[in-house]
């Protein structure tokens, strides 16, 4: 099984990330084009609405969500209702999914990203960042621009979700490794690329990424 590594940049200031998805952007959007996905139909639509920006789905991670809201329940087919009578969607306020957990969650892969705090704005039921503490150049600056964190790191992956997020491992900073690199099984057994260690806890974890 081949895998391909792309370099780009992340963003999380105008977005609203969790602890197992991020905003990324291909330095060459052409590298999305080197896997095979029977995902690609959704795939192409998100890389289109947004100049390229596309919501990836961490591999091998699933966090408590930040912006939970329960499915409609399904309806039974033997079930018959008065034409007014329906099935009332739950409340997504009586189906929370622990939302302290969900934000150290977030906190934690943020961290690792390179993202020192965030701020977070909410109106209605929608909230994002607002402002982001990113370490850049030695210096801890703070960003509020939409667009203006573009944090440096590069993804590994060779598929799509069924709503076409890539899913991906996700590496901070830079690599000496080509961009478009294609990875094969053997290497990441080999521990050619592939985070040595992965630690977890309720306050996180912590990734140690061989060279």
């Amino acid at each position: 099984m081949n895998f391909t590594l792309i370099k780009g940049r992340f963003y999380v200031v105008g977005y609203s990330p969790d602890g197992d998805s991020i905003k990324f952007k291909a330095d060459n959007p052409q590298l999305w084009n080197t896997f095979e996905t029977e995902n690609r139909a959704e795939l192409d639509k998100n890389l289109a609405e947004e100049n390229g920006i596309v919501q990836l789905r961490l591999q091998g991670v699933d966090a408590f969500e930040t912006h939970y809201s329960p499915e409609n329940p399904p309806m039974p087919k033997n079930l018959k209702l008065e034409p007014r009578a329906a099935i009332k969607k739950p409340d997504a306020g009586e189906h929370k999914q622990p939302k302290r957990i969900a934000i150290e969650a977030t906190n934690a892969f943020l961290r690792l990203l390179g993202v020192e705090s965030v701020t977070w704005k909410t109106w209605g039921k929608n909230s994002w960042v607002n402002t982001a503490k990113i370490k850049r150049d030695g210096a801890v600056v703070e960003i509020k621009e939409k667009h203006g964190d573009a944090i440096p790191g590069y993804i590994v992956t060779n598929d799509a979700e069924k709503n076409g997020r890539p899913i991906s491992w996700v590496f901070a900073g830079t690599t000496r490794a080509e961009d478009g690199k294609i990875l094969t099984t053997e290497m990441l057994a080999a521990d050619w690329t592939y985070p040595r260690t992965i630690n977890c806890s309720s306050r996180g974890w912590s990734t140690r990424i061989s060279s």
